[in-house]
């Protein structure tokens, strides 16, 4: 087990470690009206399992929907008889879309529900996303050095938006010797995951078992860059994220020493934009933020908008054995931290 948890909670963390058994799966799920909700499916104890929708955000319009959206789910779910409960966490803009506020929602819908607070917090609190409604969108995938800095210049008005220290380092990032890949191949996933096993490592932190990794990489809806040197050929910079509604999600990542010499990051986050943008999606979610860390501060140089989250909650699918099983792994949980 990692002794300190990069970008994660230690509980969040933990449950990422527990979860690393067979049984994991992610699934793309349509409700009755084709809104598409992607649930994580995870081993929980016992042989049961949980199901999560993580920053649950739905474009309905009023509660109305919104229960009909939920109750389409749980009826899918409800077929599998190990599956316990379905656990999930919102974020800020569902509570826009439906003019209302976190109590009433609370109060209204996941109290109709029988969701509660869960005992286990959430993996980021905040997020920052990039509004990508000024972006010109490009007519085909940019893949080519030379193609990203016409994209690049065709966008200066959204690029005005970030930092002195972002444009210098993403325009920096365009004349070095880099070659772009967004394939789904095999050896596109293993120099994936041969760089970010490579970031764990050295920055010492936990992630998902690499089966669960291929999983999600095989997904239509899941996107990765890779940066290789045009002079080794290697990978040296890695970036892995999913679509979901109207945003493309920045998950997972990694960088060599290479790539931090030679603005990789910077270019990956350039990729994923011009990605976003040709799909016509609203939003690049950069991925959990936290003022505190190192992480929060080279995303605030994007000066996107901060997204809050709310919860988590669960709802119980079999209240019997949720009610009996998950006091007792709380006592564990505080066991472990307290002794």
């Amino acid at each position: 087990m990692y002794p300190k948890y990069f970008l994660q909670e230690r509980k969040w963390a933990d449950f990422w470690l527990e979860s690393s058994k067979s049984g994991h799966s992610l699934e793309s799920f349509k409700t009755e009206d084709g809104e598409e909700i992607l649930i994580y499916i995870y081993p929980w104890t016992m042989g049961f399992k949980l199901a999560y929708i993580p920053r649950f955000y739905s474009r309905a319009n009023n509660l109305n929907i919104l229960n009909k959206r939920l109750k389409s789910v749980l009826k899918d779910l409800k077929r599998d008889p190990k599956i316990v409960f379905l656990k999930l966490d919102f974020d800020d803009r569902l509570i826009s879309n439906l003019a209302t506020s976190q109590s009433h929602l609370e109060s209204n819908f996941l109290f109709h529900f029988s969701f509660q607070k869960s005992y286990k917090s959430i993996q980021f609190l905040q997020t920052m996303t990039l509004d990508l409604v000024s972006i010109n969108n490009p007519q085909s995938e940019v893949l080519s050095l030379q193609e990203l800095q016409d994209f690049y210049q065709q966008n200066t008005e959204f690029w005005s938006q970030t930092n002195q220290t972002v444009r210098r380092y993403t325009k920096k990032s365009l004349v070095q010797p880099w070659t772009i890949s967004t394939a789904k191949t095999k050896n596109d996933f293993e120099d994936f995951y041969k760089i970010y096993n490579q970031t764990k490592d050295r920055q010492n932190f936990a992630i998902q078992p690499k089966e669960y990794l291929q999983k999600l990489f095989d997904k239509d809806w899941c996107h990765t860059i890779i940066l290789r040197s045009t002079e080794t050929n290697q990978p040296e910079c890695v970036w892995m994220g999913i679509v979901s509604e109207d945003t493309l999600t920045y998950l997972y990542g990694g960088n060599s020493d290479y790539s931090f010499s030679h603005q990789g990051q910077y270019l990956a986050h350039l990729v994923a934009t011009s990605l976003a943008a040709q799909a016509d999606l609203k939003y690049y979610d950069l991925g959990g933020y936290n003022p505190t860390l190192g992480f929060g501060k080279f995303k605030e140089g994007y000066k996107g908008s901060i997204r809050e989250f709310y919860g988590a909650y669960d709802f119980k699918i079999k209240p019997a054995i949720y009610n009996l099983i998950t006091p007792l792994l709380a006592l564990r949980s505080w066991l472990k931290g307290n002794h």
